[in-house]
This record gives structure tokens, C-alpha cells and sequence, in this order.
């Protein structure tokens, strides 16, 4: 069964964790309940099979002429962790909305869940508190969208938070022959949850989809037993 109650700690302090790289436009203080400061690292994009992963990153930095558009980043943890998050918003008001990505134990399929979207007003002040889960993998995605209206939200969200499919099993990570793309299969239930079908989108579309955004951040959470 999965613990969303955890995912939603996770997804708390990783928004918390994701705002702070904006251009130095926020305050933010990370540590571990025992005072030790937490660190995010750079993800190297190294391999062969990453190629598709950092192309869509540079079209993307490229398209929104931003080198810091799309960021990647490992945060070393150890299950149980409890880790304390201050964080204040310094420039003007924007949306955040988070993913994760977990898969429970290795032998258990991956999921994807969407959730949730949250509107942060300029000078928010933000204290947050997180056990982190013995999961096998957990990957965060954020999105930041620019707007000074809270209603503001893009089609393809929107599509996401009327589904009752937002959580779903990837079945498949792909790209295309020039390996310049990253697309994701994924299997959902119907909405009447009798049949299911599957789906395949493509990240850097998504992503342009969007209503202004301004900024696209992965965190993969390395996990120290």
C-alpha cells in the first residue's frame, strides 16, 4: 500500500528545498534536526543513457534563456532522517507545483503522483518539518509558473488535478532515434477504475504547455542505509 501521508512530507520539504535555487530569490536554511546543514549536488548527466535527459535540459535553458531554467540536482539522506526547511520568498508571487516519483522496493513497479500545487505569496515566510521514507527511489519534480493570480493555472495541470488517473504506473522511459527527447509510458486506471489504459507524454511539450514557467527542478533523493 502506498504511504501518500509520506509523499506529501517529502513533497513539503523538497518545494521548500527547490525554491531556493530561483536566482537567489529566496532565503533558506536546511538542516537535519541535530543542526547538520544538507546539500544539494549537481546530477553529472555523464552516461549514455542520460543523453536525453541533459538535451532536454539545454533545449530548454536555451528556450527560456535561462542556463538555470531546468536544474538537477542528488540530496544524500538517510531513512527516518527528520529534516527542518525555513525558507522565505523574496520576489514576487509564483506557483509551485510537485510530482514524485517513488518506487517502494526494488522489486515494485514505479509510480508517479501528482501532488499538489501551491500558490506562494511575495515575503512568505515557511517553516517545515520532514521524516524522509525507506523508499528504494523517490524523485521530486517541481515546476515554478511567474503569475500574480492564484487562479492562474495551465491546461495540462488542469487536466492532471480533474483526473482521478493522477497517480500512475510508468511502464516505460523512452526517448526518440536521435535520443534527444524523454518520454513517459504510463498505465492508469479509467475512471471508473474497471479497465485501464496507457498513455505517453512527451517532458520538454509538457513543459512548454505551461502558463509562464520559470523554472523546472529534479531531485533524486539518495538514500544512505
Amino acid at each position: 500500500m502506498i504511504n501518500y501521508k509520506k509523499l506529501l512530507i517529502i513533497l513539503s520539504l523538497m518545494i521548500a528545498i527547490s525554491t531556493q535555487i530561483s536566482a537567489d530569490t529566496t532565503h533558506l536554511t536546511l538542516t537535519t534536526k541535530k543542526g547538520t546543514i544538507l546539500s544539494l549536488v549537481p546530477e553529472s548527466l555523464d552516461s549514455f543513457t542520460e543523453i536525453p535527459l541533459k538535451t532536454v535540459r539545454n533545449n530548454l535553458n536555451k528556450k527560456y534563456k535561462n542556463l538555470e531554467f531546468f536544474n538537477l540536482y542528488t540530496l544524500k539522506v538517510k531513512p527516518g532522517q527528520e529534516v527542518i526547511a525555513n525558507l522565505r520568498i523574496k520576489d514576487s508571487p509564483k506557483r509551485i507545483t510537485g510530482a514524485v516519483l517513488f518506487q517502494q522496493t526494488e522489486a515494485e513497479p514505479q509510480f508517479l503522483k501528482v501532488v499538489g500545487s501551491g500558490y506562494f505569496q511575495l515575503g512568505t515566510n515557511i517553516q517545515i518539518e520532514g521524516v524522509i521514507p525507506n523508499f528504494f527511489k523517490i524523485v521530486v519534480l517541481f515546476i515554478a509558473d511567474a503569475t500574480r493570480n492564484p487562479d492562474h493555472l495551465s491546461e495540462n495541470l488542469k487536466t492532471i488535478f480533474n483526473d482521478e488517473t493522477a497517480s500512475v504506473q510508468i511502464t516505460d522511459f523512452g526517448t526518440n532515434w536521435s535520443m534527444s527527447d524523454v518520454e513517459v509510458t504510463f498505465e492508469a486506471e479509467s475512471p471508473k477504475g474497471k479497465s485501464k489504459k496507457e498513455a505517453t507524454i512527451n517532458f520538454e511539450e509538457e513543459i512548454n504547455k505551461l502558463y509562464a514557467p520559470q523554472w523546472v527542478m529534479s531531485i533524486r533523493l539518495i538514500i544512505d542505509r
